[in-house]
């Protein structure tokens, strides 16, 4: 079990202290960094929410608002098989989300804390890439799903600038500001960081407007069904990553990357939710940081990218079992690629879209005679 030290509440930076106890909330007034001890064997094992500080009458105050949410009793990051409730089922061609049971945050195993602003992300490998480093979206899917739960409003657009790297054990502390809350819209800022040590800034905004008229232009690429189209290659590793939850399978591309660039830097992508994860803003950030893998479709090369920035707007989620991830690399210069992604549910709806900036890696000949093909 882990517990943050009593003496030490992580409070965001742009308070006047602990609502509870008005201690000091900066981050370089923290009595001692938290050590990872182990993973806690449930997402319902917080950090310390209580503030055993003796108030003005000498009794410690202890906090009183319960979790928003019940959680299931699993490792943080690894979805729990619930209960089956069928809410959609396939109507003809449309196979529609077969379950509603999990929300991202417990997808991810995203924490609250006694401070409604202040969030923790245990980095762990199931959320992690091959590389053993915290998976981008889940970093922008957990900044989203703290801005949404502290403001109680769905994502319009985020970006996210990545500053380093958070590995595996560690814990990312997301901080929420708020700059401006209006009638229909908040702008709203989300920080991780490790220890003192910056991960993520988030830049988002968040609301809905009543408007009579809506639209929708881009058509969705024509490609066969998922089951029909090849998986995709996986690269050696551990078994326990973030790619190990999704089934990919290639619509459209090179698979076999023999050295010819794309004429169009175009490849299509579906990508299958894991069983019972909601689609909500969080899980889109997450499918849109497969954006990179076009990078090696495009040049035609076993290539792909870390990215420097991840942008997602947010147009509509539905319940959908896949989401077709229909990606464009712009161009790659410099040794930077740049492209953006449309995510389509199986029945043609624009979910959402996505761009990114991302610095080009080309994998050793060593590691590609792993690769295996589907």
């Amino acid at each position: 079990m882990w517990r943050k030290p009593d003496s030490d509440h992580d409070h965001p930076p742009w308070t006047g202290g602990c609502p509870i106890c008005g201690g000091p909330q900066s981050i370089g007034e923290r009595a001692q960094p938290r050590a990872f001890t182990s993973i806690p064997a449930s997402p319902s094992l917080r950090p310390s929410l209580s503030c055993t500080r003796p108030t003005p009458s000498g009794t410690p105050f202890r906090r009183v608002k319960e979790n928003p949410r019940p959680v299931s009793r699993q490792q943080p990051g690894h979805s729990k098989p619930l209960a089956r409730k069928p809410e959609m089922r396939r109507q003809g061609a449309t196979a529609l989300l077969r379950f509603h049971a999990v929300d991202v945050r417990e997808f991810l195993g995203l924490q609250s804390t006694h401070n409604p602003h202040r969030w923790v992300l245990p980095v762990v490998p199931s959320i992690s890439t091959r590389g053993n480093f915290l998976f981008g979206g889940c970093g922008l899917a957990a900044a989203v799903a703290a801005m949404e739960a502290t403001t109680g409003r769905q994502l319009i657009w985020a970006t996210a600038q990545y500053l380093s790297y958070a590995n595996p054990p560690s814990f990312l502390d997301i901080d929420v500001l708020l700059p401006v809350s209006g009638r229909h819209t908040t702008q709203a800022r989300a920080i991780g960081h490790v220890d003192a040590r910056e991960i993520l800034t988030v830049n988002a905004a968040l609301g809905d407007r009543e408007f009579p008229f809506e639209g929708q232009w881009p058509t969705m690429p024509t490609v066969p069904p998922p089951l029909d189209c090849p998986l995709a290659p996986t690269w050696p590793g551990a078994s326990d990553r973030i790619d190990t939850r999704f089934e990919i399978r290639v619509a459209r591309g090179n698979p076999m990357r023999d050295g010819r660039p794309s004429t169009d830097g175009r490849s299509v992508l579906w990508i299958r939710l894991p069983e019972g994860l909601d689609v909500c803003s969080g899980a889109l950030a997450i499918c849109a940081d497969w954006m990179p893998s076009g990078i090696g479709q495009a040049l035609g090369r076993w290539a792909g990218g870390n990215s420097l920035d991840n942008t997602i707007r947010v147009v509509r989620p539905v319940p959908t079992e896949w989401v077709l991830c229909d990606v464009r690399i712009h161009a790659v210069q410099r040794g930077f690629a740049h492209g953006l992604i449309h995510l389509w549910s199986q029945d043609g709806v624009l979910m959402a879209t996505g761009s990114q900036s991302a610095i080009v890696r080309v994998f050793d000949p060593e590691t590609l005679k792993l690769v295996k093909r589907g």
